[in-house]
């Protein structure tokens, strides 16, 4: 297990600095309220998500912020816990355990050091908008997608 720590990480920092620098980006060149059309199906709209994915439970406060922020720690410690005891460990289930512990730090961060987490990438089809997400989100649910897909559909004891 442990030739796959520096793994882990190394892929867990890349997934959080990627994040960091698209929302730097976000933060300095998109104007809140305003679209930047990128292709039929996706503009760049600057949004501050004060809730939880999709921006849930956007109103509470600083009450609320600190509860998220208190929740989200405790999932990361979990995290590294998941993967210093993965079962069977390979450079695909360290990968994808990375991308979801490099997202949540992202998102973690954002909370910490903002209030809120920077979202910007807003896909839709016609008038349907997806709720407006982040490279943070985007890791995170592919590495929670396949994760689970090992888990239920293969069979794979990761932890």
């Amino acid at each position: 297990m442990k030739r796959f720590n520096f793994l882990f990480f190394s892929i867990a920092l890349l997934v959080f600095i990627t994040d960091q620098v698209t929302k730097i980006w976000a933060l300095y060149r998109l104007a809140y309220g305003h679209s930047l059309k990128i292709l039929p199906f996706l503009n760049f709209t600057l949004v501050k998500n004060e809730g939880i994915a999709f921006g849930l439970f956007h109103d509470g406060g600083n009450l609320k912020n600190i509860v998220l922020i208190i929740i989200t720690s405790i999932a990361t410690v979990m995290l590294i816990f998941f993967h210093l005891s993965m079962k069977n460990a390979s450079i695909l289930k360290t990968f994808l355990l990375a991308l979801v512990f490099g997202g949540a730090i992202g998102n973690l961060y954002d909370r910490i050091f903002r209030g809120y987490v920077v979202d910007f990438i807003d896909v839709y089809l016609g008038s349907f908008h997806w709720p407006v997400f982040n490279l943070a989100d985007t890791f995170i649910t592919i590495g929670l997608i396949i994760i689970f897909y090992l888990q239920i559909i293969k069979k794979e004891h990761i932890f």
